[in-house]
């Protein structure tokens, strides 16, 4: 048995296995991506960066290598990581990056599904950006 499936149940007839979504290594890559985004945004928000723009920045720089990481794994014919996790960078805010590696590793870009569900969450997160902006420029709502 590979170690990419897990014996479920055995009867008379068969045994059926389940194979297993990702791997526990890819699951800390993607941890530690996220700590290091996190520590990086700590980092530069100590001196006067925005903290929205130093989340952007280093989790898209997180979400860049994720997607390269992932194209690596789809030309070895490895386990991958899940679209669930590429979009999820994407949805905490590294869409920049994600729109930056779908062409440079000419990664994603054809399967409809993905595109839509990708898009669709750069335009609530356009939408909501310009919100934001609208409703605090000349110093916010609400401010005299």
């Amino acid at each position: 048995m590979s170690p990419k499936t897990k014996k479920m149940k055995t009867t008379k007839k068969r045994t059926t296995t389940k194979t297993e979504s990702h791997s526990p290594r890819l699951g800390w890559a993607l941890g530690s991506g996220l700590a290091a985004a996190a520590l990086g945004t700590w980092y530069l928000g100590q001196h006067d960066f925005p903290l929205w723009f130093c989340w952007v920045t280093n989790l898209s720089v997180v979400t860049l290598l994720v997607f390269g990481l992932d194209k690596l794994l789809a030309r070895l014919q490895s386990r991958r990581i899940s679209e669930r996790a590429l979009l999820g960078l994407s949805l905490l805010g590294g869409s920049p990056g994600a729109l930056l590696a779908m062409p440079l590793f000419r990664h994603k870009t054809v399967k409809g599904s993905f595109r839509r569900a990708f898009f669709g969450i750069l335009a609530i997160q356009l939408l909501g950006t310009a919100l934001a902006w609208w409703l605090l420029r000349d110093g916010g709502v609400g401010v005299p």
